[in-house]
């Protein structure tokens, strides 16, 4: 019987050829964690299983540690710890599921329309379904915001639109 060690846990779990520790840009540093919790399970690579398990748990980590991030800043005495990161998580757990719901669109007018239409209406299409899901979600984080009372003082020795902030987004007393 071989010898279970933590090393040749790691390579049956993480590929010899990839290197977890050179990384290039922060999303590589995910790609190596959601890769290797793909392989764990046993999910075979290339399949929408493995693109869409990887996709949902980068967003949910990065949710988490945003949301984590949340818990260290100063915050008035009555804001949970449930309504300073809860709206963080639901923003990047959102955006897994425009990106998810948007293939499925896409995929629906390939399959039912035999394509997905012309280059421009793509792009329109895509860029309104961008924005628009963008702006959505923007209020999940701008909540949790707004309770903390972020923003309501600047770090900085002076503010360029800090004017039109205050008179264009009340905020509560």
């Amino acid at each position: 019987m071989a010898k279970l060690s933590l090393a040749s846990l790691c390579t049956s779990i993480i590929p010899p050829n990839r290197n977890v520790l050179r990384i290039k840009h922060p999303n590589q540093s995910l790609t190596a964690y959601t890769s290797a919790f793909v392989n764990l399970l046993g999910i075979k690579r290339g399949t929408n299983l493995s693109s869409y398990t990887q996709l949902w748990l980068a967003f949910a980590i990065s949710g988490a540690m945003h949301a984590n991030s949340m818990l260290g800043l100063p915050r008035p005495l009555n804001i949970t710890t449930t309504e300073c990161t809860i709206g963080m998580l639901q923003f990047f757990l959102w955006q897994a599921f425009a990106i998810t719901s948007e293939d499925f669109v896409m995929w629906l007018c390939r399959r039912g329309f035999g394509g997905t239409g012309p280059r421009w209406m793509r792009a329109w299409v895509g860029g309104a379904w961008v924005v628009g899901s963008f702006w959505y979600s923007m209020a999940f984080a701008g909540d949790v915001m707004l309770r903390m009372r972020l923003g309501e003082e600047t770090f900085l020795p002076g503010t360029v639109v800090g004017g039109l902030v205050r008179e264009w987004v009340p905020v509560p007393p």
